[in-house]
């Protein structure tokens, strides 16, 4: 006997330290929740395995939505889309939803006298923060909402401020609507640390701090990577031998799953050895060859970029 499991999945939901259990010849169904309605790019992939195929942990692929039909033959509505996972093998897997172009507006309602203080609010690039006035902030023509997070192009500096613009809806005759439905937009550019104040008369009565997640992807297609996803080793390159001889140690590292390699400085080294004593800061390592320089070694990262989907990073 088989069964079908069926799972509701949005965005937003915390399935840490949740596992969820299945026989094989089971289907696990993952049907679009609410916060998925209207977005048409919304991806499901997993690295369980088709029927036949070998399993690697890294290797994900893209699941098919099922769009069920009514009798005319026109599609369901969004709450109705769903995709099937026959589970064909008994290894433990892992699943990942991902939008490749979408954002989310994440609401903070903002009240003078609130204390964010140690309060730190997350978003991913490409998100938007809305602000929205409360209660104490009705009648208060004044306010201000300011933040450092720069806009798009521009440098970031931690204490350069800028004022947002307040958006007032307006009803179908074109009169602004209440207080309580003024608002203003962040859209998020730039992944760090950032801040943003409610000033009223020129006095700060609020502040709140929020971090914005970078974006990480894998090889020349742009394969999203989660960042709890990145599997990191650190490697002394001093210890790597000719550079011609280090596309085949390395990628002993990829094929154990390795998606990202941290490497020592390759720059040459001073008398001691060691491998942040640096003699000279502008040309590569004598242990690497003396005929190769670092556009070899660029040339060899690109490969391990593109084609191993490995990302890198000196230091």
């Amino acid at each position: 006997m088989s069964l079908i499991k069926t799972l509701i999945v949005n965005v937003g939901d915390n399935h840490d330290g949740l596992l969820y259990r299945l026989s094989k010849g089971d289907t696990l169904r993952l049907k679009k929740g609410s916060t998925l309605y209207g977005v048409p790019n919304a991806v499901i992939t997993t690295n369980h395995p088709e029927e036949g195929v070998e399993f690697h942990r890294h290797q994900f692929r893209e699941l098919e939505w099922t769009i069920p039909k009514d009798e005319s033959g026109c599609g369901l509505i969004m709450a109705d889309h769903f995709v099937d996972l026959p589970i064909r093998s008994s290894e433990f897997v892992e699943g990942s939803l991902f939008c490749a172009v979408m954002s989310l507006i994440k609401t903070l309602i903002v009240n003078v006298g609130d204390n964010h203080d140690g309060l730190l609010y997350r978003l991913s690039k490409g998100d938007t923060l809305r602000l929205k006035k409360g209660s104490t902030l009705y009648g208060v023509p004044n306010a201000v909402i300011t933040t450092n997070h720069p806009e798009e192009g521009v440098e970031f500096h931690r204490h350069q401020f800028r004022e947002l613009e307040w958006t007032i809806p307006k009803d179908e005759s074109g009169c602004g609507l209440i207080m309580a439905d003024h608002f203003v937009d962040l859209p998020i550019r730039s992944s760090g640390s950032f801040r943003f104040n409610v000033v009223v008369s020129g006095k700060t009565e609020l502040t709140g701090d929020f971090v914005v997640d970078p974006r990480f992807t894998m090889g020349a297609s742009g394969e999203p990577l989660s960042l709890d996803g990145i599997e990191c080793v650190t490697v002394l390159p001093k210890s790597l031998g000719l550079l011609n001889e280090w596309e085949g140690r390395l990628r002993v590292l990829k094929e154990t799953g390795y998606n990202m390699i941290h490497f020592t400085p390759v720059q040459e080294l001073g008398a001691s050895m060691s491998s942040y004593s640096l003699r000279n800061q502008h040309k590569l390592n004598h242990m690497f060859g003396s005929k190769h320089t670092m556009a070899d070694l660029a040339k060899l990262i690109k490969k391990m970029e593109t084609q191993w989907k490995a990302r890198h990073y000196f230091l």
